[in-house]
């Protein structure tokens, strides 16, 4: 398909006369019509994801508008998605022959899962019955398919005998530890003792400074002595 063109002009409307003749040499009186020259193709904008970032565990919805009332006035008809400036996708226009239409595609969770790790460019853009194509837009997907990393875990007081707790008012070890991602921000943490279980399953982590909202936090958990003092 062709890569969509910039035009100047979007709409132009000339007035046009038509007229009739009788046997006796009368012309009647004109009748005027418009006749419209769109040359542009339509606007594509509001691009979303759902969800981004992703991990490609479930599949990634991708929305937009396509709007021709502005550019030339004629109807969606066609609308399409590349990924990175790959193959061109077809997606859903609705409704259909409408000036301002609702764009969107799904994107499989198998599809994420061939991306890299990292940020990457969704375009899209419209085609309006007149056959012009619209300028690209363009949002970003994260693909972030790798966990953060845990370093410098430690326990305080250690060793314990079941009833060294951290400090007068905190009758607790407490177990620190830092959290790192290189590509999206910390959302929650959390521990086990002796046996790991299910994910969301640990003792949860607090972040140190009240809200995991970096891609490096620190984070924090109180464990009961009582619980200390029932382990082997």
């Amino acid at each position: 398909q062709d890569a969509p063109v910039a035009h100047r002009d979007v709409r132009r409307l000339r007035p046009a006369g038509v007229h009739g003749q009788d046997a006796a040499g009368n012309w009647g009186p004109f009748q005027a019509a418009v006749v419209s020259n769109d040359t542009t193709g339509p606007v594509s904008s509001g691009l979303a994801l759902s969800p981004n970032p992703a991990n490609g565990t479930a599949n990634v919805t991708l929305t937009a508008t396509g709007d021709d009332s502005a550019s030339g006035g004629s109807n969606i008809t066609t609308a399409e998605y590349s990924i990175d400036g790959g193959p061109a996708v077809a997606m859903t226009v609705t409704p259909s022959g409408a000036k301002i239409a609702s764009l969107s595609a799904v994107i499989s969770a198998a599809t994420v899962t061939g991306l890299s790790d990292g940020s990457h460019t969704i375009s899209v853009r419209s085609q309006d019955s007149a056959n012009n194509w619209g300028a690209l837009a363009t949002t970003t997907l994260v693909v972030d398919k790798a966990g953060p990393a845990t370093s410098n875990v430690l326990a305080a007081p250690n060793p314990n005998n079941g009833k060294r707790g951290l400090n007068s008012t905190i009758v607790a070890v407490r177990v620190t530890a830092t959290f790192e991602d290189s590509i999206t921000r910390i959302g929650a943490a959390e521990g086990f003792i002796d046996n790991v279980g299910a994910n969301g399953s640990g003792i949860i982590f607090i972040p140190k400074d009240g809200l995991f909202n970096t891609q490096s936090e620190q984070g924090y958990a109180d464990i009961p002595l009582a619980t200390i003092n029932a382990l082997s």
